[in-house]
């Protein structure tokens, strides 16, 4: 029998106790429920990096300046599938909208790709195959190409009222000099110094691989942790009953409130999945997810304040009409779709 010393033998009965005591606490049950989480989901959303990655390295955006301008109608689809396969982030998206638009790219099909790359990339269509199903995954993808095409065709007919590119979008010189969020500055600070152009005109060197997939894993990878651990505070804290009574099937304005939800609590594309999976489970309809889906994208704070600092009033009235109404649209049709 090994003698253990008193002071050593009473710090570890005091750890075994504060152990025990923390396994049974709710910060334990979060945590541990975050784990779990992460172990069923963390696959698609190293995959979907992969394949994100693998497009923002090799395929060139400057192809879409070029096939736009003379497609007609054509173009306009071709900017909404682009959308929906472009790994640019929000904050790329609308500083390249305003150079393709100055550089006299027509305005329904840049309004199409604004309105599509947000909503849905490879990365979080991979996600969100595994985490949900790939019904909601293909959901996804139809309801942001449809909502883009929708959007694109009615900012055609704007524009022809509207006039010049000045009429709905800000001259440079009043683009915002204290974004508070880091992201979008640098975009909005590339969009001045011409990186953008530079971009798309083929003399901007691509990174590396490994470089844009160290980026990419920093930026969604805090989201994706945060978002694990709120899906199992929810969990834990929420009853379901609670959730069924919000967004479940017997409430009469469950896909309203999930989209009315989407502004506050959406914080990016990968890290909604958990957060939606969990409340998948313990009730929400998949007509509310759909619809929380659409509007968080386009309605977080930093995606509305860079779009207003760069878009005048009648082009942000058209965004938001659309996504909005588009968002509880889908999800009513998807809700009533999935009842057979």
């Amino acid at each position: 029998m090994i003698d253990v010393p008193e002071p050593l033998a009473e710090f570890l009965v005091s750890v075994t106790y504060t152990l025990r005591l923390l396994s049974h606490s709710k910060s334990w049950q979060i945590v541990r429920g975050a784990w779990e989480l992460g172990e069923a989901l963390w696959f698609w959303f190293v995959l979907g990096l992969t394949i994100t990655t693998t497009i923002a390295t090799f395929v060139s955006p400057g192809s879409f300046t070029k096939g736009i301008q003379r497609l007609g109608f054509g173009g306009l689809l071709l900017a909404a599938f682009l959308g929906v396969i472009s790994p640019l982030a929000t904050y790329s998206v609308i500083p390249l909208a305003v150079i393709l638009l100055r550089q006299g790219a027509p305005l329904a099909p840049v309004a199409a790709f604004t309105i599509s790359s947000p909503l849905i990339n490879p990365s979080v269509f991979t996600m969100t195959a595994g985490g949900l199903g790939i019904e909601m995954a293909w959901a996804r993808v139809l309801a942001s190409f449809l909502l883009a095409v929708a959007g694109g065709w009615l900012a055609g007919k704007c524009e022809k009222r509207w006039g010049g590119v000045e009429a709905y979008l800000r001259h440079e010189d009043a683009a915002p000099l204290h974004v508070p969020f880091r992201h979008y500055r640098k975009s909005v600070e590339g969009l001045r110094s011409g990186r953008f152009q530079r971009m798309l005109q083929g003399r901007e060197g691509a990174r590396s691989w490994l470089q844009t997939f160290g980026l990419q894993l920093k930026f969604a990878g805090k989201f994706f942790v945060l978002a694990l651990l709120i899906s199992a505070a929810v969990a834990e804290l929420v009853s379901p009953a609670a959730i069924m009574q919000v967004v479940g099937p017997s409430s009469r304005y469950s896909i309203l409130l999930a989209a009315a939800a989407g502004v506050p609590l959406y914080a990016c594309g990968g890290a909604a999945i958990p957060l939606v999976q969990v409340l998948s489970a313990m009730g929400m309809t998949p007509g509310s997810a759909l619809a929380f889906f659409i509007t968080g994208p386009a309605t977080n704070v930093s995606t509305m304040l860079t779009v207003a600092t760069l878009f005048r009033r009648n082009f942000l009235t058209l965004y938001y009409a659309v996504l909005l109404t588009g968002a509880v649209a889908a999800g009513y049709l998807f809700q009533w779709m999935s009842m057979f």
